[in-house]
This record gives structure tokens, sequence and C-alpha cells, in this order.
């Protein structure tokens, strides 16, 4: 296992795109922390993603998790970055002499769409917590991506045109670049 060098690898994309898909395979290859914003938002009771304190409070655990799980020499995969927190992020990497890394995992928007409501219509049947349920919501959180989360800097894969599989292999081997 953790074949390659420590890291701190930022995974960000629009719903759907297959960031938790991408984090989960990379996860069962590389020993590594998964630090994921949405898997902590719902620890934090009465979670709203209307209510700005909720969002500030789940940043800032993850961060802190992130940080502690570095110390702990442990690599990171972050789960849905933050463009508010990227530059925390590499200076955490640096402090450290861990490798950053962020890239963009990203599909045509009528793929991710169709995704979406198969998320929905599996969530509903299941009965699964689901933060975003309408299309128009969708919409606004990928107009959101676009002009906000997307890393300029990042490298970008498409989830349409590659498998989970094959962008990790490209992603490792950008991981153990000198």
């Amino acid at each position: 296992m953790n074949t390659i060098k420590k890291f701190i690898l930022v995974i960000n994309g629009p719903m759907c795109a297959g960031k938790s898909t991408l984090t989960r395979l990379f996860m069962e290859k590389e020993s590594a922390f998964r630090g994921s914003y949405d898997a902590l938002k719902w620890l934090i009771g009465g979670y709203s993603a209307d209510i700005e304190i909720h969002r500030t409070q789940a940043k800032e655990i993850t961060f802190g998790a992130i940080s502690a799980a570095v110390e702990q020499g442990l690599s990171i995969v972050i789960d849905g970055g933050f463009n508010d927190y990227r530059e925390r992020y590499k200076e955490l990497a640096e402090k450290n002499d861990f490798k950053y890394l962020s890239v963009n995992i990203e599909a045509p928007v009528d793929i991710l769409e169709k995704r979406f409501l198969e998320r929905v219509e599996s969530a509903m049947i299941k009965g699964n917590k689901i933060a975003c349920k309408t299309l128009d919501g969708f919409r606004s959180r990928y107009d959101w991506y676009l002009s906000t989360n997307k890393d300029p800097d990042g490298l970008v894969f498409n989830s349409e045109e590659l498998t989970p599989e094959e962008i990790i292999m490209k992603i490792i081997g950008v991981i153990n670049e000198k």
C-alpha cells in the first residue's frame, strides 16, 4: 500500500462528476485520510447550507481534521475542496513537505444532470438524506462550481471520457513526478 510519496490531493468538481467515487477507489489503492466536507457537515446538528455559520463550521472542522491527519503523517484526499481554503491546503502541504495537487473532475452538464436525477431517485427510494433535490438546485451549484470553486490551476479530467481507474493512475503519476 501507500506506494507514492506523502501528498494532499484536492478533488474539485460539480455535483455528480464522480468525486466520491474517485475518492473511494483512490483510497482503496493508497493509504490516506479522507477529508470530506460533505461527510462532516452532517455532524452539525440541524446543518443547513443556507446558514453561513454552518458552512464555515463544516469547513473549519474539515480543515482541522485534515491538519491533524497530516501531523500524524497521513496523506490526504480531500473530496470537494473550497477555493477559499486552497491556499491553506497548499501551505499545510509545503510546511509538512507533502506534494500538493488539485484536480477538477468534470463531465458535460447534460451527463451531470442525468446522473443527478438518478442520484435523487435512488436517495428517495432508499430513504437517504440528500441536500439538493431539484434540477434548479443542481444548476445553481453547477454554476457556483464554474464561477467560484473550480481550481483554475488544477488538472482537469473528464469523467465521461476516462474511467475512475484511468484518472487515478494519471493522478498517481503526477504525484510521483519530481
